[in-house]
């Protein structure tokens, strides 16, 4: 059979090459230690010491050669390592390529889709929840050539994270700006350390934006947790560098709230 081999070829061919081609398997090699040098001595630190033969002396001797500088071996010995190194190696390789081949048949397939929720991951912020979505799927794809991911289940899953995120974009808008007063749900409250001490901060979504920004002292949840109150107050908005939907307020006055969350069983 004449050509080249086909990739499935190759990866069944075996790397290993004798080290010894015509020697005959009970003859003895010897080698100068590598070690050492042939010298027969550690040259690193050590307390530990015994007779080395090279120098005829107790001393820090060599490890891999016993100290006699030299190391012998049969030829089939070492033709035995070389068909072991060998075939890990091939493993290693055939390994690397079965996992090449079932990202290539992903990515024909899946690759456009792929590549979107790569671009938005990269964009969105990392507290963002559709960001988490998306780098499980990330990752998921990534695992894909140990089989147990169903890539048709994959997909539903990542466009129906690129809609979402879509139409949120969608619904965006400018949050408002300058010395306003607004009316917003609380999403989330975190207590956030500074040179100046500490304060409690919290994220409020309002009709397509979102600020972040001091919780007012006026604010009273009754030991509830913040999040599902909806608030109003008068405050100074800075908008976003890279988000126009996105900003800080401060300044925050006449603070209250509008409506609380259904008491649960929790509360």
């Amino acid at each position: 059979m004449t050509g080249q081999m086909t990739a499935e070829e190759l990866e069944l061919t075996s790397s290993y090459v004798d080290p010894y081609p015509g020697r005959k398997g009970r003859e003895r090699i010897v080698e100068t230690c590598g070690s050492c040098g042939g010298t027969g001595v550690y040259s690193a630190p050590s307390k530990i010491t015994f007779y080395t033969s090279a120098v005829h002396d107790v001393t820090t001797g060599c490890f891999s050669c016993a100290g006699t500088g030299a190391r012998s071996f049969l030829v089939s010995s070492a033709r035995q390592t070389a068909r072991r190194r060998a075939q890990e190696a091939d493993r290693t390789r055939r390994t690397a390529a079965r996992i090449a081949r079932a990202r290539a048949a992903f990515m024909a397939s899946h690759g456009a889709v792929h590549e979107a929720l790569a671009e938005k991951h990269a964009l969105l912020r990392h507290t963002d929840p559709i960001r988490g979505r998306i780098g499980l799927l990330l990752q998921a794809a990534e695992e894909s050539h140990a089989g147990d991911l169903d890539v048709d289940e994959w997909r539903v899953a990542a466009e129906a994270a690129l809609d979402d995120l879509a139409n949120r974009e969608e619904a965006k808008r400018p949050v408002p700006t300058g010395r306003v007063e607004i009316e917003a749900d609380v999403l989330s409250t975190k207590w956030v350390e500074s040179k100046y001490g500490g304060s409690l901060k919290m994220l409020l979504s309002g009709a397509g934006w979102k600020a972040w920004g001091t919780v007012p002292r006026s604010l009273d949840f009754n030991g509830r947790p913040a999040r599902g109150h909806r608030v109003a107050l008068t405050a100074t908005i800075e908008v976003s560098v890279d988000d126009e939907a996105f900003g800080f307020f401060s300044r925050p006055t006449r603070a209250r709230i509008v409506t609380a969350p259904p008491v649960s069983e929790e509360d």
